[in-house]
């Protein structure tokens, strides 16, 4: 299912008043955000009263909370999972090493040891921003052979948790995609960007047609012929070098711009134009190398935007067949 939230009843000629960074922060705060709702089923619906376990392939706390998350769920609906404490009880006597762990036919070794039908291994990996990347890999014992593959990105343990035990149980995600300020290009160090972004503020006020932001990105045209009283103008710091704070700013605000696109798109339904300037956004804030909070929080926006749009993407895909 995906909501689309109504439009403002304010509209603001574009570009059309100067904004102070705090106003064009509240009122863009004011915008309603593009609600997504998804309705996951069980991805091994058919599996006649598993005998379950998990394995923890990566050794890190967030593994360990989307595990005993999982079993907790799968618990109380009535299935029979091998807890947590026994799994690694079993893996010490059979002194299985780390890197066994990952190969298939241990995997399946291992799960005959543990005497369960269903072995899941979890792979789990913390991005910037707190977003969780998870492998998830489900095997059947008896037959050797691989059920399930799931790859893919959460932007909590809560989210990643239940995906988890989605292998058995249904499942359900919902997200407020917020269209916000970025206050790593508010900051008066780079002026002229600050103030090209000041565009990008004023248009997202007033974009209850997406084409009016659509445009920004051309306003790189308009920000290369104005410096706004710097010495870079926007075209110099789209050419600084790699590793440069200048280029790392530039970037982040392409980034930026492009994830604003990408939920703009997503609430007009255009879900593979959004994906597109979604996966846009991904690439612009990796190769930035800006290691700040602000754009932390930038990262996490974009993936969890980029993930959600891919899943409501092959929802629908699945729905057609």
């Amino acid at each position: 299912m995906f909501c689309v939230p109504r439009t403002p009843g304010l509209l603001i000629p574009l570009f059309a008043v100067s904004l102070f960074a705090g106003d064009a922060r509240a009122a863009l705060m004011q915008l309603p955000p593009v609600h997504i709702a998804l309705a996951h089923q069980a991805l091994l619906p058919n599996r006649v009263k598993p005998r379950i376990a998990f394995l923890q392939v990566s050794q890190n706390p967030t593994t360990k909370a989307l595990v005993d998350q999982a079993i907790a769920a799968l618990t109380r609906k009535g299935l029979e999972v091998l807890d947590r404490e026994n799994i690694d009880k079993i893996i010490k006597e059979q002194k299985f090493h780390g890197g066994e762990l990952v190969d298939l036919d241990q995997q399946v070794q291992l799960g005959k040891i543990m005497g369960v039908t269903d072995l899941v291994a979890v792979d789990v990996a913390t991005l910037s921003g707190g977003v969780i990347r998870v492998s998830f890999k489900a095997l059947d014992i008896t037959s050797a052979r691989v059920l399930r593959l799931v790859k893919d990105v959460y932007p909590d343990q809560k989210n990643a948790g239940k995906a988890l035990a989605g292998f058995f149980l249904d499942w359900n995600e919902a997200y407020d995609l917020r269209l916000g300020p970025c206050p790593a290009l508010e900051s008066g160090e780079y002026g002229n960007l600050a103030a090209t972004y000041q565009l990008v503020v004023n248009a997202m006020q007033s974009a209850a047609k997406v084409e009016a932001l659509a445009q920004v990105p051309g306003s790189h045209n308009a920000g290369r012929q104005h410096s706004y009283g710097s010495t870079y103008s926007v075209n110099a710091w789209a050419g600084e070098p790699e590793d440069s704070p200048k280029r790392g700013a530039y970037l982040v605000y392409e980034a930026y711009v492009e994830h604003q696109l990408g939920l703009l798109y997503l609430r007009l339904d255009k879900v593979d134009v959004a994906l597109g300037h979604l996966q846009q956004a991904a690439l612009k804030v990796d190769k930035s190398n800006w290691g700040t909070d602000d754009s932390d929080q930038l990262t996490r926006d974009i993936l969890t935007a980029k993930a959600v749009a891919q899943r409501l993407k092959t929802e629908r895909e699945a729905a057609e067949e």
